[in-house]
C-alpha cells in the first residue's frame, strides 16, 4: 500500500509528499533512537518494528516511511540495539488486504518471493539468484505486480556495449537468457498484460529515463543510452517475439507511451539484447485499461544487397531501418567525414549520387528507392507525424525507422546542412526537369518535404521492398 494513505497529513518535514491518511493509520515521523539515546530521523522518517528476522543477521526487518516518498520499504540494516516505534496487530490480514504482512517480508529474504496476495501497491522484495541476494522495487497496477526497475543480475546477461567485468550487474539479456532470468514465481510479462495497462507509465518508473531508457542492442547497434528502451515479453509466434518499446522525446514526458512491437528472433542471434521487467499476478484486475491500437511494427535482420541491415515493417510496408551501407561494392561510396569507403559503422551510412542510388535500385529485384506514393502511405501509417520516424532533434522514433541527421555533399564535395535528414527518392518528373529528387526530414519544421537538388550531390539511401515497377 502506498505510504500516502498511512501517513498523517501534518507533522512531516517541509517538502513532504502528499499524504491522505485514508485508513486512519496516522503514522507520524517519530524517527529512531540509538542505545545512547541519540535521536535521528525526525521529522523525516517513521519506523515500525516487525517480528521478521533478517536471515543470518542479528537484525529484524523495520517498516520505513520516508517524508519525500510514498513507497513502503522494509529495511534490513537496523540492529536490535536501536529503538523504533511499534504498532501491534491482532489476528491475520486477509488476502484482500493491500498491506504486506510481516510474514511476507520474512519470506522475501528466502529464495522464493512472497505470494502475489502479499504485495501491496508498491514496495520492494528480495530474492536469491545463484547465491546472490537482490532487492528489487515493485509496483502493482491493474492486478499485475511489475518490477519497478530493470532486472540486473551478476553472472548472466550483458552490460552496456559489453563493457564491465565479471562482478558487474548485467541489465541486457538475449531472448534465451530472459526466459529464465526472472525470480521463482515471477515471469516475463505477456503482451496483452501491457496492452491492457494504459497509464502504467504514469504509475511507475517506466517514465523515468534513468531507470528505463538504458538502451538496447538491436541487431547491429547499441542505441545511445537514454534514446530508447526495449523489454522482452513472453509472447511469441513463429520466429517473432513481442517486445515493449519506449522511445525518448524532448517535450512533455520523458518517453513516449509504450507500445508492443515485434522482433524476428533466431535462437542463434546473440545481438538482440533487451531489458527485463518481470511480473506476477496480483489479486484481481480492477478494470481493463486498453491502450489505443497503432500501426504494427516488426523488426528483422536481413541481407540487403549482400549486407546485413535492420529492416522495419510498418503496417504493410517494409523499409530499411537504417541508411544503406554498401550498395555498390566499389570505391565510389563516400563516408560522413568525406573519406572514401570503407566507412565505420556509422548510422549515417554511405553517401551516394542520385545516379548511383538509381543504379542500386535498378539492380535489385525488390529493394527500390521510394516514390511519392510510398512516402504518402508511410506518412499516413505513422499518424501524419514525421517525428515518429526520426531519432534526432524533436523526433520520437516511435515506429523505429531511425531516421538520423545526415546533411549532404554538393557536387563539389562541400558538406551542408547537418541539421536535417536527407535521403534520395524516385521521381521521373523531377528528373525530366534536370534536377534530382530527395526527401527531407527537418529537425525543427512540422512536415517532411519533397524537394530537388542540382545534379551531382551525395545523399544517404533508404530503400523500400516493393513489387511495383514504378520505382
Amino acid at each position: 500500500m502506498a505510504g500516502s494513505v498511512l501517513k498523517t497529513t501534518t507533522g512531516w518535514d517541509e517538502g513532504a509528499a502528499t499524504s491522505t491518511d485514508n485508513i486512519n493509520f496516522s503514522a507520524l515521523p517519530g524517527g529512531l533512537a540509538s542505545s545512547q539515546n541519540n535521536f535521528e530521523g525526525m521529522p523525516k522518517n517513521a519506523y515500525f518494528m516487525t517480528t521478521s528476522k533478517v536471515p543470518e543477521r542479528d537484525y529484524k526487518y523495520v517498516v520505513n516511511l520516508f517524508y519525500k516518498e510514498n513507497d513502503v520499504t522494509f529495511r534490513d540494516d537496523y540492529s536490535e540495539s536501536r529503538f523504533v516505534s511499534v504498532r501491534c496487530v491482532k489476528g491475520t490480514l486477509s488476502s484482500s488486504s493491500s498491506v504486506a504482512s510481516s510474514s511476507s517480508v520474512k519470506s522475501s529474504s528466502s529464495s522464493a518471493p512472497p505470494s502475489s496476495s502479499s504485495f501491496g501497491s508498491s514496495g520492494s522484495f528480495r530474492f536469491n539468484h545463484d547465491g546472490e541476494v537482490y532487492e528489487v522495487n515493485y509496483v502493482t497496477y491493474n492486478g499485475v505486480v511489475w518490477m519497478n526497475e530493470n532486472l540486473a543480475l551478476k553472472g548472466v546477461g550483458s552490460t552496456f556495449n559489453n563493457s564491465g567485468d565479471a562482478n558487474s550487474y548485467r541489465e541486457y539479456f538475449t531472448w534465451s537468457e530472459a526466459k529464465s532470468a526472472c525470480p521463482e514465481g515471477w515471469r516475463l510479462p505477456k503482451s496483452n498484460e501491457f496492452n491492457e495497462s494504459k497509464g502504467l507509465e504514469d504509475f511507475s518508473t517506466f517514465r523515468d529515463s534513468a531507470s528505463t531508457l538504458k538502451s538496447q542492442l538491436l541487431y547491429n547497434y547499441w542505441d545511445e543510452k537514454g534514446s530508447g528502451g526495449m523489454y522482452w515479453t513472453e509472447t511469441s509466434k513463429g520466429d517473432t517475439v513481442d517486445v515493449i518499446m519506449f522511445k525518448h522525446k524532448e517535450s512533455g514526458y520523458r518517453v513516449t507511451e509504450g507500445k508492443i512491437v515485434r522482433v524476428v528472433v533466431d535462437e542463434n542471434i546473440a545481438n538482440l539484447r533487451f531489458s527485463v521487467r518481470c511480473v506476477k499476478y496480483g489479486r484481481s484486475v480492477a478494470e481493463t485499461k486498453k491502450r489505443p491500437s497503432t500501426t504494427p511494427v516488426t523488426f528483422s535482420l536481413e541481407k540487403v544487397l549482400g549486407v546485413d541491415h535492420i529492416v522495419v515493417q510498418i503496417g504493410e510496408q517494409k523499409w530499411l531501418g537504417e541508411n544503406l551501407k554498401d550498395g555498390l561494392n566499389n570505391t565510389a561510396r563516400i563516408c560522413r567525414d568525406g573519406s572514401l569507403a570503407p566507412c565505420d559503422r556509422s548510422k549515417s551510412g554511405y553517401y551516394y549520387t542520385y545516379q548511383e542510388a538509381k543504379q542500386i535500385s535498378n539492380g535489385s529485384t525488390n529493394w527500390k528507392l521510394p516514390n511519392s506514393d510510398d512516402i504518402n502511405k508511410l506518412w499516413a501509417a505513422v499518424g501524419n507525424n514525421h517525428r515518429n520516424l526520426m531519432s534526432f532533434k524533436h523526433g520520437t522514433n516511435e515506429f523505429g525507422l531511425d531516421i538520423v541527421r545526415s546533411g549532404y555533399f554538393d557536387a563539389n564535395g562541400n558538406f551542408y546542412n547537418n541539421f536535417d535528414a536527407w535521403i534520395w527518392r524516385f521521381d521521373l518528373e523531377v528528373e525530366a526537369s534536370g534536377r534530382e529528387p530527395y526527401l527531407s526530414f527537418p529537425g525543427d519544421a512540422d512536415d517532411i518535404g519533397l524537394y530537388d537538388l542540382a545534379k551531382g550531390s551525395r545523399l544517404p539511401v533508404r530503400l523500400i521492398w516493393t513489387d511495383s515497377n514504378n520505382h
